[in-house]
C-alpha cells in the first residue's frame, strides 16, 4: 500500500512470508458500547478503538519491515520479502515474522474484548496491482502461499499464532511448538507456536 502511494514500482514475483490476521471481538464491542453509550456516541467510540486497535498492529509491523498488502472485513494480509532481512537469509526473516506476530498478540492485550487469530506461510507469491489509476489502485497478493494463510486461520484459535511447515523448519530450535493441526480436505499441517525465543528449546509432540 505505501508503495503505491508513493508511485513505487513492484515486482511481478515475490518470495517470502504471508502473515495473516483475523481480529475477533468487534461485534461484542460494540453491542457494549452501544448499550453503554448509545448508538452515536457508541458508533464514535467503536471507530476510534477500531483506528488504535489497527494502528497497534501496523506499527509493530513496520518495525520489522513488513509491508500491509490489504484488509477484508476483520482482517490483514501483510507481507514480508525475504531479502527485507539485513543479510538476506530466509531463516533471519522468519524471524522477523514470528517477533512480529508475538508483538502483534500482545499489543492487543490492552483492548478489551478484541483477540486476534495469526497464520504465516512460506513460499513464493504474484503481485498484482489493480483498479483505476484516475480513481484508486489496489496492490494484491495472490497464490498458494497466500491461499494457505486461510487454511492456518480456519485451525487457528483465539491469540494462537500457526505457522506452516516450511517456516517451522527455518525457525529451527527457537521455537516450542505445542502441537501439530492439519487440514483434512488438503492434508495441509500447522504447528501451534507456543513460545518463541532463541534459548527455547524445540519440542513437537505427536500427531494425534
Amino acid at each position: 500500500m505505501r508503495a503505491l502511494s508513493q508511485n513505487q514500482a513492484l515486482p511481478d514475483q515475490s518470495s517470502g512470508f504471508a502473515l495473516f490476521v483475523d481480529i475477533s471481538g468487534f461485534t461484542s464491542l460494540t453491542e457494549t458500547l452501544r448499550d453503554q453509550l448509545g448508538k452515536r456516541q457508541g458508533v464514535d467510540e467503536l471507530l476510534r478503538r477500531l483506528g488504535d486497535v489497527y494502528s497497534a498492529l501496523i506499527a509493530g509491523l513496520e518495525i520489522h519491515h513488513g509491508s500491509v498488502i490489504g484488509f477484508a472485513g476483520d482482517s490483514m494480509l501483510c507481507w514480508f520479502d525475504f531479502e527485507s532481512a539485513d543479510s538476506g537469509f530466509k531463516n533471519d526473516t522468519a524471524k522477523m515474522v514470528l517477533s512480529t506476530a508475538f508483538g502483534m498478540l500482545a499489543s492487543i492485550k490492552m483492548f478489551d474484548q478484541v483477540a486476534l487469530k495469526i497464520s504465516i506461510t512460506c513460499g513464493n507469491a504474484r503481485r498484482i496491482v489493480v483498479g483505476d489509476e484516475n480513481i484508486q489502485k489496489f496492490d494484491c497478493l495472490v497464490g498458494d502461499t497466500v491461499a494457505r494463510t486461510q487454511i492456518g486461520d480456519h485451525l487457528a484459535g483465539e491469540n494462537e499464532v500457526l505457522v506452516d511447515e516450511s517456516t517451522t523448519g527455518l525457525l529451527g530450535n527457537q521455537i516450542t511448538i505445542s502441537e501439530w493441526r492439519k487440514d483434512d480436505s488438503s492434508n495441509v499441517r500447522f504447528a501451534v507456536i507456543s513460545d518463541f525465543s532463541d534459548n527455547t528449546k524445540f519440542s513437537e509432540k505427536a500427531e494425534t
